[in-house]
């Protein structure tokens, strides 16, 4: 009867756990999308790999490579999810550049 009960309560704790971590996102979408944008411009700016870029951005931000890779994995299980967040980002890029001035005649 121990035996059952012990199994029991690990099967439910494991359910659990599996069913909570499963389409965390663990970085918000307004930070990701910063977060993201950073890398992108960075990747294009500076000498850095890869891997130092994404190093470098998620230090600044606070978070850790875990929470990065939580976070694609929320994004990759929908494609919908990573095209509306691309737009996001596009436009979060754009809103970046400087705006020019018209001059009146």
């Amino acid at each position: 009867m121990k035996k059952f009960l012990v199994l029991s309560v690990l099967l439910v704790c494991s359910q659990i756990l599996f069913f909570s971590c499963g389409n965390d996102q663990p970085i918000s979408e307004e930070k990701f999308i910063k977060i993201y944008a950073n890398m992108v411009i960075m990747q294009d700016t500076s000498s850095l790999s890869q891997v130092q870029v994404r190093d470098k951005v998620l230090l600044n931000y606070k978070y850790s490579l875990n929470d990065y890779k939580q976070t694609i994995d929320f994004y990759n299980s929908d494609p919908e999810k990573w095209q509306k967040f691309f737009d996001k980002v596009v436009t979060y890029i754009e809103s970046l550049k400087p705006k020019t001035k018209t001059r009146v005649l």
